[in-house]
C-alpha cells in the first residue's frame, strides 16, 4: 500500500512540475533566494536556498547549481506537503546557540 501511494505522489508531483511550467501569470510563480558561493575546495559551485533552511544543492557551474537547486527545492516541498507541514518552515522552532571551536 505504501508503494502505491508513493507512486501515486511522484505521479502527482510531475503532473504539478508540467502545470506550473505551462502557466504563464504570475501567479504560479514562486520565488526563493538563492545564494551561489564558489566552492574553493571541491571546485564548482554550492546553491543555497535561504528561504527553505537546509536545502542545499551543487553543481560545476553556475547554472548547473542552479537547475539542482530548482530540482531540490521542489522535492523539499513535495516532502514537506507529503509530512503534511506547511511548504515553508517556520522560524518559531529557530534556536540560537553559540560554539568555541578550537583549530
Amino acid at each position: 500500500m505504501a508503494t502505491g501511494w508513493f507512486a501515486f505522489l511522484a505521479r502527482f508531483r510531475r503532473a504539478v512540475r508540467a502545470f506550473e511550467s505551462e502557466r504563464t501569470d504570475e501567479a504560479a510563480t514562486w520565488k526563493f533566494r538563492v545564494v551561489l558561493t564558489r566552492d574553493e575546495l571541491d571546485g564548482g559551485w554550492i546553491a543555497e536556498c535561504i528561504d527553505l533552511k537546509g536545502c542545499l544543492s551543487q553543481g560545476e557551474t553556475q547554472d548547473e547549481a542552479i537547475r539542482n537547486m530548482t530540482e531540490a527545492i521542489g522535492e523539499v516541498i513535495a516532502v514537506r506537503m507529503e509530512q503534511q507541514l506547511p511548504a515553508f518552515p517556520s522560524d518559531d522552532d529557530a534556536e540560537t546557540r553559540e560554539l568555541a571551536l578550537s583549530v
